[in-house]
């Protein structure tokens, strides 16, 4: 799991003690992205390439293939569904694809993407697999009703049914096994973005707000960052408390979520 502690890319130094890179195609990096674990432990580092590096389009499609199922391209790089494996026509050189469209930049974008990469990855080949991808595909669907938005980083009063239908999504996601659980936990860790954000920008509208209400909703903000890497359906329930909490600190109206099949897992 990406802790999202990140380090500034320092040059690898050459025997003789120059800077440099020790191989003949030079990938320009910008920053290390620390995954797993805390200072001290063990940790991979993965380092994203920049534009116009000689890296970029510099790769085989031929060998970017499922190590699972050798007939079949990989879909995503190594961060998750949220990266095209071949962005253009060849693949780059290294575990990060350059991405031509910017990551989401706000809830209502990390969902809808997250969407739109459920209905790539169909068909995967594995019938258990789909049933959960159009399982997660129509519950992030329905948390994208209009009807709970107002625009595209705050809820309506009846923004808990957005939650109740992510923690579905997420819950779909939890049972794909196998080579594909790699991919969906990398949705996952998409899907509890957009509900962070969600909490977070409730939370700091509601700043001038009841401080009661505003300090559970922190206090709830923060149960669900620690459940997250153990529990992410319980996380998800977290930053729904934290946004109602933040609602009710600018008292807000709160619509209960009452349709039996947001509860159906």
């Amino acid at each position: 799991r990406t802790s999202g502690v990140h380090k500034e890319w320092e040059k690898p130094q050459r025997p003789n003690g120059d800077e440099g890179y020790p191989h003949p195609i030079e990938p320009k990096r910008e920053q290390a992205v620390v995954k797993g674990g805390e200072r001290g432990e063990q940790v991979a580092i993965h380092r994203a390439t920049v534009a116009r590096a000689t890296a970029i389009n510099a790769g085989s499609n031929a060998l970017a293939k499922d190590p699972t199922d050798l007939d079949d391209s990989l879909k995503f790089d190594q961060r998750g569904s949220h990266y095209k494996r071949i962005e253009g026509s060849t693949v780059d050189i290294g575990a990060f694809e350059v991405q031509m469209k910017k990551p989401a930049e706000n809830a209502h974008e990390w969902d809808q993407d997250e969407l739109n990469s459920q209905s790539a990855q169909l068909p995967s080949g594995d019938d258990a697999t789909d049933a959960q991808l159009r399982t997660a595909a129509d519950r992030i669907n329905r948390s994208l009703d209009p009807d709970l938005w107002v625009d595209e980083s705050h809820l309506t009063s009846k923004g808990q049914k957005h939650f109740e239908r992510q923690k579905q999504a997420v819950a779909a996601q939890m049972k794909i096994q196998g080579a594909a659980a790699y991919v969906a936990q990398g949705s996952i860790d998409n899907l509890l973005t957009g509900n962070a954000l969600l909490a977070a920008t409730a939370i700091n509208d509601a700043s001038a707000g009841n401080a009661q209400e505003l300090a559970a909703a922190s206090a709830s903000f923060n149960q669900a960052e620690n459940a997250k890497g153990q529990s992410p359906v319980a996380a998800v329930e977290y930053y729904s408390q934290s946004w109602q909490h933040a609602q009710r600190a600018l008292n807000k109206q709160i619509v209960a979520d009452t349709d039996p099949a947001d509860f159906v897992y």
